[in-house]
């Protein structure tokens, strides 16, 4: 009576121009009749960035991008949350993000001059500015601004 679940790991993935490390993936087959027989893989890694569902029986990966997505691409900043703060996790060469001086281990303090949330708000907030996302980051106790110019 109840769907069992399965837990595995994807050895790295490349979507566009982004290579995404090793990562957790989980199942769960509770829908599989309403799936036509497959079971929806999850990549947790991918979350922040992409809703994902394999589905088995037709061998195909549905991918949507999401505000994770857009952050990366047009930024070039991951965030991730800690202690409710949104904590830069990886800044892409090249990016509008490392031009402005962002570091991994930024604290992101506001955005648009609106004070950030956890990273789930403050990704959004980076995602939905039109041409440059102003970010106030915390470094060693400085308050630093970085502007972004967005793709």
């Amino acid at each position: 009576e109840v769907s069992p679940n399965y837990a595995s790991e994807v050895d790295g993935l490349r979507i566009g121009p982004f290579d995404f490390p090793a990562m957790p993936v989980f199942a769960r087959d509770r829908e599989r009749d309403r799936m036509g027989g497959g079971v929806a893989l999850i990549g947790m890694g991918l979350l922040r960035h992409f809703r994902a569902a394999f589905d088995l029986g037709h061998q195909s990966l549905h991918l949507w991008p999401g505000d994770g997505y857009f952050a990366l691409a047009r930024a070039g900043v991951e965030i991730d949350e800690r202690d409710g703060r949104a904590i830069v996790a990886r800044v892409a060469k090249g990016s509008a993000s490392e031009s402005a001086g962002v570091r991994a281990g930024d604290v992101v303090r506001a955005v648009n001059g609106k004070p950030a949330g956890g990273a789930r708000e403050t990704t959004a907030a980076i995602a939905r500015s039109a041409q440059i996302a102003r970010l106030t980051v915390e470094r060693d106790g400085r308050f630093l601004a970085a502007p972004l110019a967005l793709r």
